[in-house]
């Protein structure tokens, strides 16, 4: 049985994550409930060690996302000063979590996508 790519992998996951991301079904910036709610990665997709670590993703509704002068990604300085006040925690977390490295290979994935289907199911 021929396995499956990991760019089949990869977007199955990211699916998953921000299904689970956003299930919080508010913003977890400015509070509000309104809109379609989207998921933001703190540290960016880019970094797979923390591409799919669940203290990576906030729940944001658009304007805090990305549409606004003060948003998530016009001003990430402000972000991620926003986030050391809110959650110092999961601001170190993050810090020190940045700079480890992961291969990404099949099993690296379909792992992430269990650990992922399994959180989903809880919720």
């Amino acid at each position: 049985m021929k396995k499956p790519s990991k760019t089949y992998l990869k977007k199955k996951a990211d699916a998953l994550f921000s299904q689970i991301i956003r299930s919080k079904g508010h913003c977890e910036w400015c509070g509000q409930d309104y809109g379609q709610m989207q998921t933001h990665h703190i540290i960016g997709r880019k970094n797979m060690r923390l591409r799919y670590d669940l203290m990576n993703g906030i729940c944001l509704d658009p304007g805090c996302h990305k549409f606004n002068i003060k948003s998530a990604h016009e001003d990430s300085q402000g972000f991620m000063e926003w986030l050391q006040l809110h959650d110092l925690e999961r601001y170190h977390y993050l810090d020190k979590a940045k700079h480890e490295t992961v291969t990404t290979t099949v099993e690296w994935y379909q792992d992430n996508i269990k650990r992922l289907t399994q959180i989903l199911e809880e919720l």
